[in-house]
């Protein structure tokens, strides 16, 4: 997912990247979650509650500054894109700091 991208991306194929990223998020939301599920029932008792109210919020807010540097450019260039990474970055780092390590 990660090499198409970035190839469509340098050969200026924005359409697919974001084809790509939408087709990700929903293959792993119904396919994943949906194997997932079969093979073992899913409940919100397995999620840490404040992980989960964190991540909607997160995600949330991410992608409402997206949509409107989005709608604002018209074009997503390489400080907005090293940004958002360094966002990444840290959020996993967050992540791994609050939940991972003792």
């Amino acid at each position: 997912e990660l090499s198409t991208s970035l190839i469509a991306a340098k050969k200026g194929h924005s359409d697919m990247v974001f084809g790509n990223i939408i087709g990700s998020n929903v293959f792993n939301i119904l396919m994943i979650m949906g194997v997932a599920a079969m093979l073992k029932p899913i409940s919100s008792s397995m999620f840490a509650e404040q992980l989960v109210n964190f991540d909607v919020w997160v995600t949330l807010a991410v992608s409402v500054i997206f949509a409107a540097i989005l709608f604002a450019r018209k074009s997503i260039g390489r400080y907005v894109g090293m940004t958002m990474f360094a966002g990444y970055i840290l959020y996993n780092i967050y992540i791994y700091a609050i939940y991972v390590t003792p």
